[in-house]
Parts: C-alpha cells; sequence; structure tokens
C-alpha cells in the first residue's frame, strides 16, 4: 500500500469515527433519543427535534469544531518548532 493510500485510509477512518461519535452523542443525554425518534427529532418534529437542533447538534458541532482547532494548533507547535514532543509550554501559552 502506497503511503498515499495510506493517508487517504487513516483520514477515510478518522471522519468515520468523528461522525459516528457525534451521531452516539446526538442520543445520549438527560433525556435517552431512541434512533426512530432521532429520525424524526432530525426532520425538526415535535420536542424531540428541539432538543436536538436547539441544544444538542450545536454542542456536539462546537466540541468537533474545538477538538479540530486544539489539534491544528498542537500540530503546529510540532512543525514550528520540530519537535514531536512540543507543548505549549515551550513559548509560555499555557497559561492564557
Amino acid at each position: 500500500m502506497t503511503p498515499r493510500a495510506q493517508l487517504f485510509s487513516a483520514l477515510l477512518g478518522f471522519v468515520v469515527a468523528l461522525l459516528a461519535a457525534m451521531g452516539l452523542h446526538l442520543l445520549i443525554g438527560a433525556t435517552w433519543i431512541s434512533p426512530s425518534e432521532l429520525a424524526s427529532g432530525l426532520r425538526g418534529e415535535g420536542m424531540m427535534g428541539s432538543i436536538l437542533w436547539d441544544l444538542r447538534l450545536p454542542r456536539v458541532c462546537t466540541a468537533a469544531l474545538v477538538g479540530l482547532a486544539l489539534g491544528a494548533v498542537g500540530s503546529s507547535f510540532q512543525a514550528l518548532f520540530r519537535n514531536p514532543i512540543a507543548d505549549p509550554y515551550v513559548v509560555g501559552v499555557s497559561g492564557g
């Protein structure tokens, strides 16, 4: 397998894992939502639609974006300092 194919398969695996985790976290909460209720809630019907669209989906999307941003910052630190174990303490931004 070529390195490009390995990279593609790894990225595809990460995207599938992210989408699976996001779907699971839409179901879990103070009120359990079954997969059949999830389908009707995604259409915006009733109280489940309100719970999904107003509460859970924004939280899940925000958590995914924050995780992606932290990963990007961590990898940019490692690339900038050419150090695979670089952390925020190297430049003193850990207090911020």
